[in-house]
C-alpha cells in the first residue's frame, strides 16, 4: 500500500535544503479515507509533537486537538526529592551487568489513559543482562529484596518497614504469561501490559503498569509535572 510521509520544517529555506525536519506521520493512500478523518489524523499527530516540544508553534493548533494530549515521555524520575538514576549494577543472580537504566522513563498511554511505568517481572538468569527495577526502589526506601526462580516461574519478595510484598511471574519463550502481586498476604488487583501491547514496555521480560499501581508496590504517592518532564514519588 502506498503512503504519504509528512514532516514539519521551520522554514521554506530549510525545506528546500532538506534540513531540520521533524517526522509527523505516514498516511496510507487507499482512496477510501474521508477528508476529515485524514485531517484529524494529521492534526492529532502534529498536536502531539507540539505538546512534546518537538514543534515550537503550539499556538497555531486548535484547542480541540490539544485538550486530550499529554507529554509522551517523562524522562526524570524522583523519589523523596532525590533523582532515581537506575544505576545500580550489582547483579547477585548472574555474571552479567544490569540493564536497569534502560527503563528510566515514564510514558503516557492513550489506550490505558494513564502514565505508565516499566517494571521487571522477577526474571533472573545467568546467561544475559537483566533489569532489577523493583529492587532499585526497595533499596532506595531502605527495604530488603530477594528473588528466586525455578524453570519458568519466579518469585520476588520485598519488605519495607512492616509491609511485605510478593510478586509471582510465569514466563515462556514468548514473554510474560502471568504476573500476580500480594501485599501482606492479600492479593493486589494490578493489571499489566506487555511489549506486544505497547512497545514502550521495551522487553519481553518486563511489564507496564499504571503509575497508580506502581505506587501500590511501595506505598507511594506521586506528582507529575509535564512541563518539567518529571514524575516525583513520595514515601510518607
Amino acid at each position: 500500500m502506498a503512503s504519504v510521509h509528512f514532516v514539519w520544517q521551520p522554514s521554506r529555506e530549510a525545506a528546500l535544503a532538506h534540513e531540520d525536519w521533524v517526522n509527523i506521520t505516514d498516511v496510507g493512500v487507499t482512496g477510501q479515507h474521508d477528508r476529515q478523518v485524514l485531517y484529524d489524523e494529521l492534526a492529532n499527530a502534529y498536536a502531539q509533537l507540539c505538546v512534546d516540544g518537538k514543534i515550537p508553534v503550539i499556538e497555531d493548533v486548535p484547542d480541540e486537538y490539544l485538550e486530550d494530549k499529554h507529554v509522551s515521555m517523562l524522562s526524570e524520575i524522583w523519589l523523596n526529592d532525590t533523582e532515581m538514576l537506575y544505576d545500580s549494577n550489582d547483579n547477585p543472580y548472574g555474571p552479567f551487568g544490569l540493564t536497569t537504566d534502560d527503563y528510566k522513563y515514564c510514558w503516557y498511554s492513550s489506550q490505558q489513559e494513564s502514565y505508565m511505568m516499566v517494571i521487571d517481572t522477577g526474571l533472573v538468569t545467568d546467561n544475559m543482562s537483566i533489569p532489577l527495577i523493583i529492587r532499585e526502589y526497595v533499596h532506595a526506601l531502605g527495604g530488603t529484596y530477594d528473588v528466586s526462580g525455578r524453570e519458568h516461574a519466579y518469585t520476588s519478595q520485598w519488605t519495607i518497614g512492616s509491609d511485605t510484598w510478593v510478586m509471582k511471574s510465569v514466563h515462556s519463550n514468548d514473554g510474560v504469561q502471568s504476573l500476580k502481586f500480594w501485599k501482606n498476604g492479600s492479593p493486589l488487583d494490578i493489571s499489566y501490559i506487555t511489549v506486544d501491547e505497547d512497545t514502550n514496555v521495551a522487553a519481553t521480560f518486563c511489564a507496564g503498569i499504571s503509575v497508580k499501581d506502581f505506587c501500590r508496590l511501595f506505598d507511594l504517592s506521586f506528582e507529575i509535572s509535564e512541563s518539567d518532564r518529571r514524575i516525583s514519588f513520595y514515601k510518607s
